[in-house]
Formats: structure tokens, sequence, C-alpha cells
């Protein structure tokens, strides 16, 4: 036998099997968006990745599908977002999405401050917001997957997101020196944590250097764009 590998048998899926019939294939969650609920939804025991250029709104986005599964479901989320800026103006992105008001004073809608502590009281009862206390202090991907296992139960978490990548700590040569080696080793790892421990991870890539088409357009980035 293969050292951590098994044969099947038929007591090891029955179960699993019946209610998988019972209940049929497990739909995610719908996110609020009538346009793209038939080609996106979001379920615990898969990861989702996130790309797109610079300002083109895809953590804009991401956050609105995650606001929306705390509003519709209760759902809760681990976030490491140092992209966004810092503790206090992610607070202020998800603050606007929770009561469409601004902290800018140019706004007829700028938001008084009993209403944004009100407002940020619910959130971070949902928005788990990690914040470097240590000017030094580095995460790899790993140890942030392993971190939100480690905390899914305590705080209640359905899903743990990076944004972005680049602002992680990469350990090239503990998983074998290139970054092929390396993402052909970690990726398995998160998709294992996030089948095992039913918990969504989303992640946050930038693509390499925008590609043109020959009119000069910009082509939307690619699996293989994304580093």
């Amino acid at each position: 036998m293969i050292k951590g590998y098994k044969i099947l048998k038929f007591d090891d899926v029955a179960d699993n099997l019946e209610q998988f019939h019972r209940l049929g294939a497990k739909q995610g969650k719908y996110l609020g968006f009538n346009s793209m609920k038939d080609f996106y939804s979001m379920r615990e025991n898969s990861c989702t990745d996130w790309t797109g250029y610079p300002q083109s709104g895809k953590t804009e986005l991401l956050l609105e599908c995650l606001f929306n599964t705390s509003n519709f479901y209760g759902w809760k989320h681990l976030l490491c977002v140092p992209d966004i800026g810092d503790a206090i103006e992610v607070m202020a992105v998800l603050i606007h999405k929770h009561t469409g008001m601004t902290f800018d004073k140019r706004y007829n809608n700028y938001i008084s401050i009993k209403k944004a502590f009100d407002s940020a009281t619910w959130l971070l009862q949902h928005f788990f917001i990690l914040e470097k206390t240590e000017s030094q202090a580095s995460l790899s991907p790993v140890e942030f997957w392993e971190y939100a296992v480690e905390v899914k139960n305590d705080l209640g978490i359905q899903t743990a997101t990076i944004d972005s990548w680049k602002d992680m700590r990469h350990d090239y040569s503990k998983y074998g020196g290139t970054y092929a080696q390396y993402l052909s080793s970690v990726l398995p790892i998160r998709n294992d944590l996030s089948e095992r421990h039913n918990i969504h991870f989303h992640t946050v890539i930038h693509p390499k250097t925008p590609r043109r088409d020959k009119n000069g357009n910009l082509v939307h980035p690619q699996v293989d764009d994304m580093e």
C-alpha cells in the first residue's frame, strides 16, 4: 500500500453517496447578482482565484459577494487583505457596503459616527480582519490557510481571503526553489485543507503585464496570466 493512500471500498462511500443522492449535487450560495448566478456561486469546501488588472474591481466584487453571504446567510469571514489598506480602510469599505454611506465629507450621504459605530459592530461579528502589529511580521499563504482552519470553529467562519497573493511571504526554497514547483506544492495544500475542513479560500492574484490584441485593446487576463 502507498503511504497516505488507500483503495476505496463500498463502506467508505455508502453513507456519503446516499446523502449526495438524497440532497442532489450541492449548489453554492446565491450571491445577490442575477447576472452571474448561472456562472458562479460560493460553497464552503472549494476555492476561488480572483484576477483582473489594477482598478478593475476584483476586490470590490469579492467583498460585495462576501458581504451578501453575511447579510443573506449569516456567513463569517477571515480577511488578510493588506492590498486594500490598513484595518480602518478595510472597515470603511465594508461600512460603505453595509450602509450605502461614505466617509467622504464632500457628499450628502456622509455617515454619522453613530451610524459608523453601529455598522462596525455588526461587521466585526462577521468579518475578522487580520492586522499586522509588528512591521517585520510576515505570513505565508500556507500559514494563513492553516490558521484559518485552526480558528474555524472558534470564529465560526465559512471563508478566508488573501488580498493579494503578492503581499504574502512565499517560501520558494522550502517548496522546490522555483515558482512553478512552489505553486505545484502549496496549491494542493490549500485545496486539501478546503475540502477536509469545509472552508472556502479566496485568493486575489494580479495578472502579468497586460496583453493587447492587434488593435491595441486590452485582452482579458487568462489563467496562465496569473502571477
